[in-house]
């Protein structure tokens, strides 16, 4: 895993003000490849690059890379079939210096083309590929986004582009006016979906998308790959065999490196399968999981430490503190180039800088509940499908009861609660708008943007990439998945897991995206997934003879700290310096933010993701000010 960042003019050299900042933005972006660096200028381009050694880590390896034909590539991310692709590659003649799956790449895209070589690769991966004759410009980001990609035209009018936006906006010279709209999208959901990012010259490339530019124009962003759901009447058994297969395959391959690797261990059932998959191999694996002090509700390491004694696994727990949550918010919260609202990104970071203690490499969980319908939030659909227009009827004049009773995100009575609450308010809706509520951070989701100030409150429709995917696949659960692959899945939940890993230069797997393990998803019937209020039934298949008994009945849970608790509690006092100091004022209602902390302490609502979500719009208007 790496980080990378260039520039392509549209005509003429590249200067010495543009080649400084590009080595700042490269600076910047140290964190990711703390192991090497490197640089290329030539002619209209100029790429950085900084190294996180997994494959080849010798001098062979390093990039920005060049191939004979005049092209040059810098890269992040992982080909796992690259010594398959180099075999090939050999035999057609080309020749390499090397073992690097970087090298392999160059040769693939040089050799058949862009969009041919895309078809061939298995992995995770965004890269940027520069003719050095022509000085045209390629950036790629992988089938699912699992790796990061954003670019900008600067004020010098060249294309400049990066792995991270914090690095690209801080450094290049582009126009960092806060666009109101994305911003308010950002508060209410906690992300920005692609393209869009909250400053109105910067983009993010969408996953399964290329850019070209030569130079001239606006450049042509084409995606070169969509998902294609298509249910088909697979019986359970022998969808078990084929997911079995997939993943057994996934993990033979992502287990391939030249340094020592492990699993990130929640004790959930997405980790907890990929883990005892491992062990079938007969490979040792080191796993690592975190806890949080007098938090029963947030704190799943016992089941993790559970797991880890039925695998006989290396097992490595962390209790974590407030003081040391607090700790990690510094270092972590303020680095995106845009605000997450996603409180996991906390713990997924601590987590992974545990990890980065004993291994370099470490595989995930993640992408299970978007593929295998494992969230919480889909039972939605389960009630919509068995009670109809009358249940929903029913539901919505529920609302106005549950209105009244206290909510909570550290008490089941409360937290029960807060769940018939979104379940009445939501079931009701329309499909986008129905997608919008349930991941709002707030409901009614025009909660969230009230905290913003006033100029910048705006009533933020839902994502065209998801009404897109709801008018495709259908007003029900099929079409809820295809908007939380498409949208949710790369700008929230992968983009999490890259910031917080990278952010402690650990590089992260996730066998559930492999090419073959989502396809297979895509063509599993709705029942297969879900069935009886339970979500991911034929993962729970593959996993469940697998693991300890008492996983079979463990409650869904996510991988959050209790935010709501601690931001009005031990770490109030943080909480407060960030809303109020001035940077901040310019973009929050300080009033609107008291006021909803009051409502949270005496427990009329739970807001643990609105704090957090105009928590971290406060840490990130400190870092980036000035913003207009």
């Amino acid at each position: 895993m790496c980080g990378f960042a260039g520039l392509v003019r549209p005509e003429g050299p590249v200067g010495d003000d543009q080649h400084r900042r590009l080595a700042a933005v490269g600076e910047a972006l140290a964190h990711r490849g703390p192991d090497d660096a490197g640089e290329l200028v030539a002619g209209r381009g100029a790429l950085v690059h900084r190294r996180l050694a997994i494959r080849d880590p010798s001098p062979a390896g390093r990039q920005p890379m060049r191939h004979p034909s005049g092209v040059a590539i810098v890269y992040n991310g992982e080909i796992y079939n690259a010594d398959a692709l180099r075999d090939e590659l050999t035999r057609l003649g080309e020749r390499f210096r090397g073992r690097s799956d970087t090298e392999v790449l160059l040769a693939a895209c040089a050799r058949w083309g862009v969009e041919r070589a895309l078809e061939r690769v298995r992995g995770m991966y965004a890269f940027a590929l520069l003719d050095e004759r022509s000085g045209l410009l390629t950036l790629v980001r992988d089938r699912v986004g699992i790796k990061p990609l954003c670019w900008a035209f600067g004020d010098d009018g060249a294309l400049w582009f990066a792995s991270e936006l914090g690095p690209l906006m801080q450094g290049g010279p582009i126009d960092r006016r806060v666009d109101a709209e994305a911003l308010a999208t950002c508060v209410q959901l906690g992300f920005v979906p692609a393209p869009r990012t909250v400053f109105r010259a910067a983009r993010v490339l969408p996953a399964g998308h290329l850019l070209r530019w030569d130079g001239r124009g606006q450049p042509q962003v084409t995606p070169f790959w969509r998902p294609e759901p298509r249910r088909e009447p697979v019986d359970a058994a022998e969808a078990r065999g084929l997911l079995e297969q997939a993943l057994e395959a996934a993990i033979e391959r992502q287990l391939v490196a030249d340094v020592p690797l492990g699993a990130l261990l929640s004790g959930g059932l997405d980790s907890s399968a990929l883990c005892a998959l491992v062990r079938e191999t007969g490979r040792e694996l080191a796993t690592f999981s975190i806890g949080f002090e007098d938090e029963p509700v947030f704190d799943e390491s016992r089941w993790a430490r559970e797991v880890a004694g039925h695998l006989g696994t290396r097992h490595t727990p962390f209790v974590v503190t407030p003081a040391e949550v607090g700790e990690a918010i510094l270092e972590v919260v303020g680095r995106p180039g845009q605000p997450l609202g996603d409180p996991s990104l906390v713990p997924t970071y601590l987590v992974s800088r545990l990890a980065r203690r004993h291994v370099t490499v470490a595989l995930s969980g993640d992408g299970a509940d978007e593929l295998f319908a494992g969230y919480d939030k889909y039972r939605v659909e389960d009630c919509r499908e068995l009670t109809g227009w009358v249940g929903r009827t029913t539901l919505a004049a529920l609302c106005p009861l549950l209105a009244a009773l206290p909510e909570s995100r550290t008490g089941r009575g409360g937290d029960l609660v807060r769940r018939l609450r979104r379940l009445a308010a939501t079931a009701p809706l329309d499909g986008p708008e129905r997608w919008r509520a349930l991941q709002a951070v707030a409901a009614p989701p025009g909660r969230a943007v009230g905290l913003l100030a006033g100029p910048l409150r705006r009533d933020v429709p839902p994502p065209p990439g998801v009404t897109a995917a709801i008018d495709r696949e259908g007003d029900g659960l099929s079409g809820m998945l295809l908007a939380d692959l498409t949208v949710t899945l790369p700008e929230r939940m992968l983009h999490k897991v890259d910031l917080a890993s990278m952010a402690a230069s650990l590089e992260v797997r996730v066998p559930f995206l492999d090419e073959d393990v989502v396809d297979l998803a895509l063509r599993l019937p709705e029942p297969l997934l879900r069935r009886g209020g339970r979500g991911k039934q034929v993962l729970r298949d593959v996993a469940l003879p697998r693991l300890p008994v008492s996983l079979a009945a463990r409650p869904k849970q996510g991988f959050e700290f209790p935010a709501g608790r601690w931001l009005t509690g031990p770490l109030a006092a943080t909480f407060e310096d960030a809303v109020r100091s001035e940077p901040a004022r310019e973009l929050v209602d300080v009033a609107a933010v008291e006021r909803l902390v009051t409502a949270h302490r005496s427990r009329r609502i739970a807001a643990d993701r609105a704090l957090w979500s105009v928590f971290t719009l406060a840490v990130w208007a400190g870092r980036m000010h000035p913003y207009v």
